[in-house]
C-alpha cells in the first residue's frame, strides 16, 4: 500500500502493513518509511514502526545498517517471511545508497521478526552510480521451489541501453540473483 501521510517533521513515501509474533502472541504492524527530513546526526533516516495491533503508537524508528545523508533509506518497503520462520520481517530499499564507490547505486537491508532486528543487506553484483537499486521491491514465488523469492528494480540502471532500467531476481532460500 503506497500512501503519503505527513507528520509535521517528516513526509512518508510508503506503507507496509504486516504481521509480527511477539512472546505475547501475535501483534500487527505499520511501517512508515522514505522520512524525507527526519536525521540521526545529520544522516537521514528511515520513517517509524508502530504497532500494538495498528493503535499506532511509535514503537521504534529503524535507521539504515549504513547510514548515510540523502540516501532515501525506507523509500521503498515489503513486508515478507524472508527466513521462513513464519514471521514477516522487513525489506526496506535505500536507492540513493553509495555502495562501493557507485553514487545512488541503492542497496536493500532486511530487517528480521519478531524483534525487527538488522539482517542481511544487498546490493546490485556489479554496483553502477545512479542506478537507484531497491527503488521497487516485491516478493513471492516465482520459481516454484517452495521458497520466498524477490525482485528488486533498479529503474535508472544501465541495462541494454542507458537508463533503460533492470530487474534483479532473487532467488530464495539463499537470494542467488539473476538480472532479467
Amino acid at each position: 500500500m503506497i500512501a503519503k501521510p505527513s507528520c509535521g517533521r517528516c513526509v512518508f513515501v510508503a506503507i507496509v502493513i504486516g504481521t509480527i509474533v511477539a512472546s505475547c502472541g501475535l501483534s500487527s504492524f505499520l511501517f512508515a518509511g522514505g522520512s524525507a527530513n527526519r536525521s540521526m546526526s545529520g544522516v537521514s533516516a528511515a520513517g517509524a514502526l508502530a504497532s500494538q495491533d495498528l493503535g499506532l503508537s511509535l514503537a521504534r524508528v529503524l535507521h539504515s545498517p549504513t547510514p548515510e545523508e540523502n540516501a532515501a533509506f525506507g523509500r521503498s518497503l515489503v513486508a515478507a517471511d524472508v527466513n521462513g520462520d513464519g514471521v514477516d520481517d522487513l525489506i526496506v530499499g535505500s536507492p540513493l545508497q553509495d555502495v562501493h564507490g557507485a553514487t545512488d547505486a541503492g542497496e536493500v537491508s532486511v530487517f528480521l521478526g519478531p524483534t525487527i532486528s538488522a539482517g542481511p543487506s544487498t546490493c546490485d553484483p556489479s554496483p553502477e552510480a545512479g542506478a537507484h537499486f531497491g527503488e521497487s521491491l516485491a516478493t513471492g514465488e516465482f520459481d516454484a521451489d517452495g521458497n520466498l523469492d524477490m525482485t528488486v528494480g533498479a529503474p535508472q540502471s544501465d541495462g541494454r541501453f542507458a537508463d533503460a532500467g533492470e530487474v534483479f531476481v532473487f532467488f530464495g532460500p539463499d537470494f542467488i540473483t539473476r538480472k532479467e
